[in-house]
This record gives C-alpha cells, sequence and structure tokens, in this order.
C-alpha cells in the first residue's frame, strides 16, 4: 500500500488585532489551581445565583459552590423556589455562611485569634490560603423579608471594606466546632473535615479547665449521636491526654473535672466505652491490662 503523505502544519500568527489573554497565573488570582478572591471578583459581574444571610447577599458561581456543596445543588435543580429565583436564603450566622464562602472559592477559611497578642489571623500549617489572598468581604446590600425581591446586581460582588468582625469575639475553637456542625447541614464534606482538622490543632493547643469543658459541651450540643466525627476526636484526645487532664494542686481545678462527666453523660458513656475496648483489645491481644492506657497501643506503658 502507499505510504500516506504527512500533512505539513503551517502555523499562523496570531493577528494583531485579538488581544493578549489576561494573565491569570499572578499569586492570589489563581492559587493551586482553585479560582481565588481576585478572580472572584474579576467574575463577580457573571454570577448566576445568590446566596442571601442576614442583610448580606453574596455573589456565587453555580460551577463551584454547586459542585462543592450537595445543598446548595439540590436547592438549585429542586424545582422549589430558590431554584427558580436563584437565591438561597440562610437562616445562620452571618459570620459562618461568609467564612463558609471563603472555602468554596479557597478550600481554606480563616480565624482571627482573640487569644493571640498580635490579633492576627490564625495561620495553621495546612493552609493553603496566603496573606495576598486574604478574605475578601463583598458589597452587603440589606435585604427585605421577602428575599424573591433579589438584590441589586449593581451592588453584588464589589469589594467593600470588611464589616465589624465580631468574630473576633468569638473562641477559634468554638468557631471551628461551630462551622463543622454548619458544614455537615450544608453537605460539605471538605469543609468538614477542614473544620475537624483545626478544632484538633486548637483543643491540643489549649488543655485547660476553661477551653476543655466549653469545647467539650459544645461539640456534644452541635452534632447529632449519629455524627462521630468530632465526638470520637473529643474521645481520643481525652484518653490521650487523661493524666494531664486529671492533674492538678487541687481537685476543683481540673480541666476534666467530674461535673463535666455529670453534665454531658453522652460524653462520659463514649469514654467508658473507649476505655472498656482499650482493655479488651489489650487483653486479647497481649494477655495483659496497662497500668496506663492514656496513650493509644503504646508499648511501653503496660
Amino acid at each position: 500500500m502507499p505510504k500516506k503523505k504527512c500533512c505539513a502544519v503551517k502555523i499562523v500568527e496570531k493577528p494583531s488585532w485579538i488581544p493578549d489573554p489576561p494573565d491569570l497565573s499572578r499569586e492570589g488570582v489563581i492559587q493551586n489551581n482553585l479560582p481565588g478572591k481576585e478572580l472572584l471578583h474579576a467574575l463577580a459581574r457573571y454570577h448566576d445565583m445568590s446566596i442571601a444571610c442576614g442583610d448580606a447577599v453574596y455573589a456565587v458561581h453555580k460551577c463551584i459552590v454547586c459542585t462543592r456543596s450537595e445543598f446548595f445543588a439540590k436547592a438549585c435543580n429542586s424545582g422549589f423556589k430558590e431554584s427558580s429565583t436563584s437565591t438561597v436564603v440562610l437562616q445562620e450566622e452571618p459570620l459562618l455562611v461568609e467564612r463558609m464562602i471563603d472555602y468554596l472559592y479557597s478550600l481554606d477559611y480563616r480565624v482571627k485569634d482573640c487569644h493571640s497578642e498580635s490579633g492576627h489571623d490564625i495561620l495553621e500549617e495546612t493552609s493553603t490560603v496566603n496573606d495576598a489572598d486574604s478574605p475578601t468581604v463583598f458589597a452587603a446590600k440589606p435585604i427585605s423579608h421577602n428575599a424573591e425581591s433579589g438584590a441589586d446586581e449593581d451592588s453584588l460582588g464589589r469589594p467593600v471594606e470588611p464589616v465589624e468582625d465580631s468574630i473576633a469575639e468569638i473562641d477559634p475553637l468554638s468557631f471551628h466546632i461551630l462551622m463543622y456542625s454548619l458544614a455537615d447541614r450544608m453537605f460539605i464534606a471538605g469543609l468538614k473535615a477542614l473544620s475537624k482538622a483545626k478544632v484538633e490543632r486548637e483543643l491540643l493547643r489549649r488543655l485547660d479547665a476553661n477551653t476543655f469543658q466549653s469545647a467539650i459541651v459544645e461539640i456534644y450540643n452541635s452534632t447529632p449521636a449519629s455524627d462521630r466525627g468530632l465526638r470520637d476526636l473529643a474521645v481520643q484526645i481525652t484518653l490521650n491526654h487523661l493524666t494531664e487532664l486529671r492533674t492538678s494542686k487541687e481537685r476543683a481545678d481540673f480541666a476534666f473535672p467530674n461535673s463535666l462527666a455529670r453534665s454531658v453523660p453522652q460524653f462520659a458513656s463514649d469514654l467508658l466505652v473507649a476505655m472498656m475496648d482499650n482493655i479488651v483489645f489489650d487483653w486479647t491481644q497481649h494477655g495483659v491490662c496497662r497500668r496506663n492506657w492514656a496513650h493509644e497501643r503504646d508499648p511501653w506503658s503496660y
């Protein structure tokens, strides 16, 4: 058979009248191949969905929020009012919603540490957000009780000076716990995992009497019994640091006092079950019981 002739490819230079594409590689515009805050601002005029919470309306994009949240995906495809108006009204803490939107666009969120002397935002080791991509507060238009009236498109998506940040008055650990609960309701698996990691990091950093007790109470008050994420984390941290939590000059100063077990009986039950499981595991696997079983599977603690 005769060989096929290869066709030469003619390279045609771009006509001068065609503008160069915008440079989106600058730091802060696209980071880790994800839309950044500057890109969100640049594309604000092309928004096709609004999230209303409190007195704020956020211009967002279905291709981003619906692919990362099953809640918004169902809201936009349910055939109800939200799908026809493309406006979802949330009866949630506005600051939590704002940080949730930060996550949907950057896969991270930041919290101002009210315990640090500088008052700067907490930058966790796993954070993918840098100072050049700091959170942007979008222009919020006061909305009426009738959300169907919509919002002025000219007022949506424009960066403005941040509103008074009441998060400075909220404990970061408490905020991460509440974010975990919000992520569960919004069906955002990634945000749920991230907030859990932040809870663990913050709780381990502050195992004092006030912080530990309030964290246990808030974890068990904000999560259902079927959600074991934060509950199992609280139990495991307690087991791993039980000596520290139960050691003090005065019994009343214990970070884990007897009153905590009485006030949160489900936590006491979970902790007891975990202790029994550890003892049974050690006996069946090693034929011994550990004198110090606070550290999970520590071969030197028998």
